[in-house]
């Protein structure tokens, strides 16, 4: 309180100040007094139309729940790709030289532990030890990514006359997973090829991805968005990401 008196008193005096040297500077600028008081009386209001603008985007990412791709209208697509990488400060997409994503929302099943190799254990994956360790290796081999994402990628039309290069060249492609009942957004690599039937579950996360999202908290129901990062979004490691909420 006396703090900011301090700072309110040696303004009005350097503006003193100002309008003895060029007494002109009245009808340019108003004291900082003045404009300090005009911005506490914007910023609440401010916040208040931010929050309710996100409440729009997340609310209308959220409709697209289980819908394919092609089915998503193409305007809905450009606004949520536009309005959500202004929100994360990244960009966004939904399709690259690659191919598209298979769902846009989708429900997220929690995988075991990927193995790094053949002789790897549980024991090299003691953050989540309860989580297990799936005994067979991914589509793409023996995985080390602790933030993996699995896609359903076989539904892709066109996937089956992909060649294997074609195929494997998704494994350098980093992804944004979203939840959106909180807001919390994690850069993922994909690591394998599924769920192989949709019906309830449209992707799988890795145990950090799960747990670290909050996906399966009260409220959420595994509901998980996921986007493409374009090709300049290669620099960023894979783990939660810290934006302004």
């Amino acid at each position: 309180m006396f703090q900011q008196q301090d700072l309110t008193q040696q303004a009005d005096l350097a503006y003193e100040h100002l309008l003895q040297v060029f007494p002109l500077a009245k009808k340019f600028h108003p004291s900082l007094h003045q404009r300090i008081s005009v911005d506490q009386s914007l910023k609440e209001p401010l916040q208040e139309f931010n929050r309710s603008e996100k409440s729009i985007i997340f609310d209308k990412l959220r409709q697209t729940h289980k819908q394919p791709l092609s089915s998503v209208p193409s305007e809905t697509l450009l606004y949520l790709e536009q309005q959500l990488g202004d929100i994360f400060g990244l960009a966004l997409t939904s399709e690259t030289n690659l191919g598209s994503l298979p769902y846009l929302v989708g429900q997220i099943e929690a995988q075991p532990h990927l193995k790094s190799s053949p002789t790897d254990t549980i024991n090299n994956h003691s953050s989540i030890l309860e989580a297990g360790l799936r005994p067979e290796r991914s589509y793409y081999g023996w995985q080390s990514e602790p933030y993996g994402i699995s896609l359903p990628l076989h539904e892709l039309a066109g996937w089956q006359t992909l060649s294997d290069k074609e195929r494997k060249a998704y494994l350098s492609q980093l992804t944004l997973v979203i939840n959106p009942w909180l807001e919390i957004a994690i850069v993922a690599k994909i690591v394998d090829i599924g769920p192989y039937h949709t019906q309830r579950y449209q992707y799988a996360g890795s145990p950090q991805l799960v747990r670290e999202g909050k996906f399966w908290n009260p409220g959420c129901n595994g509901l998980a968005a996921l986007f493409f990062l374009e090709s300049n979004s290669t620099h960023l490691k894979t783990g939660p990401l810290s934006y302004e909420r």
